[in-house]
């Protein structure tokens, strides 16, 4: 729902500012958790995490129930059958392209995750405060990105700024893989490649999000409901798959970054592929 709102409410470079603003949030909340969590259960007793789980959501409730008033307008509601708006939505080809841009962006983000705290803690041996400070470094690159797809894509075009975060992904996967290819393990690589990635993966969030959205405005809910759950879907599949790679080298981890870049490429070919088919067409 957090990425159909933002649909019923703006169009064109506000609705991208707005996913810009949203994909914030959405990604700044995972990486936070663990240094907030690790925090809590040091200086609290292990009931702390769950009695702020429990603030947090009565928090939320509250200011849903007395703040957040329906966003989709009567004259925008269709009383259509769900396996047909699923049906139409996946039967668009571009937003196919933008999901599978989104699901490989975003699997390589869960991978780093999973991977960096084994990486830091137990391969280079670092302490857990030291560990936990490496781990959110990367985030200032993804708000950094986030921040900056906006005005881009106003001056130049959403598929540029796709473009370019594909480059950024791929560049940082790089940076993380040639130190892995000698067998080794450093900071300043794993971290500075996570950044690079992370600042790329700012830039395709709102974009791809915007792009996919922007052809359904009475299917919004079902385009969004679809992103979100295959999103986390996928991404939890990919890190299972990594996690029968050795964990002892960045080699795995750069490489699946890598992969990911590759298959978020591709997203963006058949996206392109499609414009091109429908230009044909008009042509025709």
């Amino acid at each position: 729902m957090a990425r159909t709102l933002p649909r019923d409410c703006f169009s064109g470079n506000q609705l991208h500012r707005a996913n810009s603003l949203a994909s914030m949030g959405l990604i700044f909340s995972p990486l936070i958790a663990p240094v907030l969590g690790g925090t809590l259960s040091t200086f609290m007793p292990w009931h702390a995490s769950y009695v702020f789980l429990l603030i947090l959501a009565v928090c939320v409730l509250v200011f849903m129930i007395t703040s957040l008033e329906e966003t989709l307008p009567v004259s925008a509601r269709q009383k259509t059958s769900v396996l047909q708006s699923y049906k139409r939505v996946l039967s668009h080809r571009p937003f196919v392209g933008f999901l599978v841009c989104l699901i490989a962006t975003f699997s390589g983000v869960a991978v780093f995750e999973a991977a960096a705290g084994v990486l830091l803690g137990g391969t280079m041996g670092l302490d857990s405060a030291t560990v936990s400070l490496l781990f959110v470094m990367p985030l200032p690159g993804y708000l950094l990105g986030s921040w900056l797809s906006s005005p881009l894509s106003e001056k130049t075009s959403s598929q540029f700024v796709l473009r370019l975060g594909v480059i950024a992904t791929t560049v940082g996967a790089v940076v993380i893989v040639i130190p892995g290819l000698e067998g080794l393990v450093t900071v300043a690589s794993l971290i500075g490649g996570a950044f690079i990635y992370f600042l790329g993966a700012g830039m395709l969030f709102p974009a791809a999000t915007t792009s996919a959205l922007r052809p359904f405005p009475y299917q919004a809910g079902t385009a969004g409901a679809l992103m979100g759950g295959v999103q986390n879907l996928a991404a939890g599949g990919f890190t299972l798959l990594t996690a029968f790679a050795s964990s002892e080298s960045q080699l795995s981890v750069g490489c699946a970054l890598l992969i990911m870049s590759f298959i978020s490429a591709a997203g963006l070919i058949l996206t392109r592929c499609d414009e091109s088919e429908s230009n044909l067409e008009i042509a025709t």
